[in-house]
């Protein structure tokens, strides 16, 4: 990878996590709509909730889906740590972002979330190896553009939204 290529794949990464603690730290909030406060932990995995089955199955697929591209750059920026080192990595981010949640009543800290993260994170560390296999040093190219393309639509969307709202 070139200084170019891990500069841009940095940024990349940096708006993609920018956009991963608003999502699950301040539950896209904005300028008058005050973040929801409560605390709960649930420590029993894959726990029957109130809420109905396919609601709770979309959101632990939401939850591994909002993962894989941390996977995806942990594996690209670390490519000399083995492929479980790159997963732990992910798995102690959702921790620590669990942890927030906890410490400021931020929403409910689930045991499941944490393994759902982290199975999102290995499909991105699985996901990584494939397009490396597959396009070799262009594979970082590749991912920076569907990264920028995503966060560009993305951010496209959350302006819709704020200026709707306002």
């Amino acid at each position: 990878m070139t200084k170019r290529q891990k500069i841009l794949s940095w940024i990349v990464f940096g708006i993609y996590f920018a956009w991963l603690v608003w999502a699950i730290l301040f539950k896209f909030s904005y300028p008058g709509h005050p973040l929801p406060h409560g605390r709960s932990v649930e420590w029993i995995p894959f726990a029957a909730r109130d809420i109905e089955f396919r609601q709770t199955a979309r959101e632990m697929a939401e939850n591994a889906l909002v993962f894989v591209p941390l996977g995806v750059y942990i594996a690209a920026l670390f490519p000399k740590g083995s492929a479980l080192a790159q997963i732990g990595a992910g798995c102690a981010v959702s921790v620590l972002f669990e942890a927030l949640q906890f410490v400021f009543a931020l929403g409910a800290t689930d045991i499941t979330d944490v393994l759902m993260n982290t199975a999102g994170c290995a499909l991105g560390v699985l996901l990584w190896a494939i397009l490396h296999r597959i396009f070799g040093k262009h594979a970082i190219t590749v991912t920076n553009v569907l990264g920028l393309a995503v966060e560009v639509f993305f951010g496209f969307m959350a302006a819709v939204v704020l200026i709707y709202n306002h």
